[in-house]
């Protein structure tokens, strides 16, 4: 069952036979609350950053997960800005299906990682990524729409970055960096 609308709803009782055997369960009711502003029940926009204090010219990975559940479809990246960092060239990024248990409640979707090349010195902020979704939504009234979405947005928190200058302990004489 999916709740569309808020309210108390009743379903059954329902009597049905299985192999000649008779079986009975009674009406039990379902309260449906509204959703909230920020529902986070449908998906879930995670990032991380395998090293956020990488040395200059160092390759990071950076890995976004579009997770979704309950139906929700339609997931679309909208924005996404590397701060100091940028795309490896020599490399594509890479994607790979995952499901995920977070805050009780089982998602599927997509991981998404990013070979990054930090490339700037300093303190520098990987933006949050923002995403677009289409989700259930309430049926206009008057109106059975089964099937019928709305489009919601969801976004990631950003990621601190310092990017460190390379070493100069260790270094051959000749080395120029």
């Amino acid at each position: 069952l999916s709740g569309l609308r808020p309210g108390v709803w009743e379903v059954g009782p329902i009597d049905l036979t299985v192999s000649g055997r008779p079986y009975h369960a009674d009406a039990v009711s379902i309260e449906v609350l509204p959703r909230p502003e920020s529902d986070h029940s449908y998906a879930r926009v995670m990032s991380e950053i395998s090293t956020p204090r990488p040395y200059l010219g160092e390759v990071v990975l950076y890995s976004l997960d579009l997770l979704a559940r309950n139906g929700a479809q339609t997931v679309k990246l909208l924005s996404l800005d590397f701060g100091g960092l940028v795309e490896e060239p020599s490399s594509e990024a890479s994607q790979e299906g995952v499901q995920a248990l977070v805050d009780g409640m089982t998602f599927q979707g997509t991981r998404v990682l990013f070979p990054l090349r930090a490339v700037a010195r300093g303190s520098h902020q990987i933006s949050p990524a923002h995403i677009q979704m289409l989700i259930p939504s309430e049926p206009i009234r008057g109106h059975r729409s089964r099937g019928a979405a709305e489009s919601v947005h969801w976004a990631s928190d950003a990621i601190d970055v310092e990017v460190r200058p390379l070493p100069t302990t260790g270094r051959p004489d000749a080395y120029s960096g």
